[in-house]
């Protein structure tokens, strides 16, 4: 792994856009990893056996390290809420929804709930507060509008699907043209609503 990191100084020989390699996966499960996704707050992964397990998202410093301990993660949680004999081909985030693909191309969606940390210093400041999000794995939203599908791929607050007979899907925030809406047949409502 490797992403956002903080370089003071170009001269440093190493930060955090040097990739690490995470540690085998620990616990009763340790699970096979076949495919992951990463969203803004939590880190998704598929088993073989497409089951799958997430965690919330691991902070890590810029400290030079070749291997890192999965010890720094939250356990893995294997998501059972999916209906009985799914298995998960593909996880995609947005900023407040974990999207997931099964094996039979069925979309359901977890929402994220996303709320600003109280920090009261910040009531005097321009500073932007700091978010977390708390996945909700209790009852998935099986997406029933769209056929069976193949793939999807996701950005900020949209989702873009695949499906079986080669047709593009899109949902969600369409500001700039991202869902496909020519100017006047864009949407003004919320992206995501239930």
């Amino acid at each position: 792994m490797w992403g956002e990191g903080f370089q003071v100084d170009s001269s440093q020989e190493y930060s955090n856009f040097t990739p690490k390699k995470i540690k085998a996966f620990v616990g009763p499960d340790r699970p096979d990893i076949v495919d992951m996704a990463f969203g803004w707050y939590h880190e998704a992964y598929i088993d073989k056996q497409g089951k799958l397990y997430v965690c919330a998202k691991a902070k890590m410093s810029s400290i030079k390290i070749r291997e890192v301990p999965d010890g720094i993660r939250e356990p893995l949680t294997q998501v059972t809420t999916l209906p009985r004999g799914a298995k998960v081909r593909q996880v995609s985030f947005t900023r407040t929804r974990m999207f997931v693909l099964s094996e039979d191309g069925r979309l359901f969606v977890f929402p994220i709930e996303e709320t600003a940390a109280p920090r009261e210093e910040l009531m005097f400041s321009r500073a932007r507060p700091e978010f977390t999000g708390e996945l909700m794995v209790d009852n998935p939203i099986h997406v029933k509008e769209v056929p069976k599908l193949k793939q999807l791929a996701s950005g900020t607050d949209h989702v873009i699907a695949l499906d079986r007979t080669g047709q593009v899907w899109a949902m969600g925030d369409d500001t700039f043209g991202q869902c496909g809406q020519s100017a006047e047949n864009r949407s003004s409502v919320a992206p995501f609503y239930e």
